[in-house]
């Protein structure tokens, strides 16, 4: 084969080539399998329709096929606790800083590792929500 192009304009990314020489994700020289390293910074995800072209110098080939994207899991960038150490009775305030492009509807705080919370789970509510990917929620056990 001379050339492999698959058009990603619909992610946004225009014209993609592959390569088989060991260059741009292409680990191993001309072992016919072609390659690009990709990263999609965009929203889409699920099934895309791409087209492939494939030339060997003498033809050319088009194939339609699926690509898959698969969706970026949502990031946490702050965790505050406060106050960070507590005795038995306390009160303790979670915020959390989360983003994801899809939104985020409900952050949990899973507390069924330590024995006082064995059979609960704690969560932050859509009320809570503060905005700018701010979630706020604070919880106490006098049980501990």
């Amino acid at each position: 084969m001379q050339s492999v192009d698959v058009d990603l304009s619909i992610i946004g990314m225009g014209i993609v080539s592959f390569s088989d020489v060991g260059i741009n994700g292409d680990e191993t020289v001309h072992d016919d399998i072609w390659t690009a390293k990709v990263t999609h910074p965009g929203i889409n995800h699920g099934i895309q329709n791409v087209n492939v072209s494939i030339s060997d110098g003498w033809s050319n080939t088009e194939v339609s096929t699926e690509l898959i994207i698969t969706n970026l899991a949502p990031r946490m960038t702050a965790l505050e606790l406060n106050p960070t150490t507590v005795s038995r009775g306390d009160t303790v305030d979670v915020s959390a800083t989360v983003y994801d492009a899809h939104g985020v509807s409900t952050v949990v705080v899973d507390l069924t590792g330590f024995s006082c919370f064995s059979k609960s789970r704690r969560r932050f509510c859509q009320r809570n929500f503060m905005g700018f990917g701010l979630w706020s929620c604070w919880f106490g056990n006098s049980s501990c």
